[in-house]
């Protein structure tokens, strides 16, 4: 999910801009004041796609891959780690990491995941096999 994240991100990095509000008429201008909340108000595309991240996480606790926590708190650990790095990413922070996806995001999520308990050869043999997957597809 991350992956066809970012994918999207570059491919479109004045839409990805536009979506967390970095940007309107060429200028910095989020379109609430810092620190404002969102309680509610997200739009439904966005909750029909974030229930997806939340159900994933929910996997984790449900197998026993990590410790029991709430997923929402996982999955904004993994969404916050995710958007941070496509935002440093597209700055061009990255130009010098031979494979920034691999060696950073899937890293950093990796870290996270078994800093919540799970076990690291499980975890890095299955984003490996992800990451091999991803690489096989048209336009990745």
């Amino acid at each position: 999910m991350l992956l066809a994240c970012r994918d999207l991100a570059r491919s479109n990095p004045h839409l990805y801009d536009l979506m967390f509000g970095l940007s309107i008429d060429g200028r910095y201008s989020p379109s609430r004041g810092a620190g404002t909340p969102i309680v509610d108000g997200q739009s439904a595309a966005f909750k029909a796609t974030y229930v997806i991240l939340i159900s994933a996480c929910a996997r984790l606790v449900d197998a026993k891959c990590v410790r029991k926590i709430d997923p929402a708190l996982i999955a904004l650990q993994l969404w916050s780690a995710a958007h941070g790095f496509i935002m440093l990413e597209l700055a061009g922070h990255f130009a010098n990491v031979a494979d920034p996806a691999s060696q950073i995001l899937v890293a950093s999520c990796n870290n996270i995941v078994v800093g919540l308990g799970a076990k690291r050869d499980r975890v890095e043999s299955s984003t490996a096999a992800v990451i091999a997957g991803w690489k096989s597809l048209p336009d990745s």
